[in-house]
Parts: C-alpha cells; structure tokens; sequence
C-alpha cells in the first residue's frame, strides 16, 4: 500500500507542476525519479502538521491530502537536534 501512496504523490506534484507555468519556468520536474524503501521514522510534528485544520489551500487540496496521507510512511529528519533548541519547539516542529 505505502508504494501507492508515493505514486499517488508523485503523479500529484507532477500534475500541480504541469498546470503552473511559473513552476515550470522555475524548474523542469524531474523525470528521473526512481522508487525506493523507505524505513518510516515518525516525529511528533508530523502529527501536527496532519491534523492541522488551518493548513488549507484552495488551489492545491489535493496536493495538501496527498502529503498527509504520506506523512506516517515518510522518514521524517530531526534537522535541529543535536542543537541547543529545546524539546518543546521539536516537538513541534514539523
């Protein structure tokens, strides 16, 4: 199920690119895009970030649900740990 929930993603991004000329003049999407296993590592954040009812778009929804229902397979990367910010904002921190 997971390898679905990355093509459904990729297909996503990709028609949001085709449709948007500035993203195209910005960049070509890439057509080398290759699957591969991904361990699932969870943050606190990422829960957040779904559960989020102010994160809306009206152009961009279905992008928007797509990331969501990806967001539990994802390897999420802690950026700041290790660092002197605290527990609280990475916890938060998505």
């Amino acid at each position: 199920m997971s390898r679905a929930v990355w093509d459904n993603l990729l297909a996503e991004a990709r028609a949001v690119h085709q449709r948007h000329p500035a993203l195209q003049g910005f960049c070509p999407f890439p057509d080398h895009v290759t699957a591969q296993e991904v361990e699932p590592y969870d943050i606190p954040g990422s829960a957040l970030m779904a559960a989020d009812e102010a994160l809306v778009s009206r152009g961009y929804g279905r992008l928007t649900e797509m990331f969501r229902r990806a967001a539990p397979l994802a390897h999420w990367r802690e950026t700041y740990k290790g660092t002197g910010i605290g527990r609280d904002f990475l916890d938060r921190f998505a």
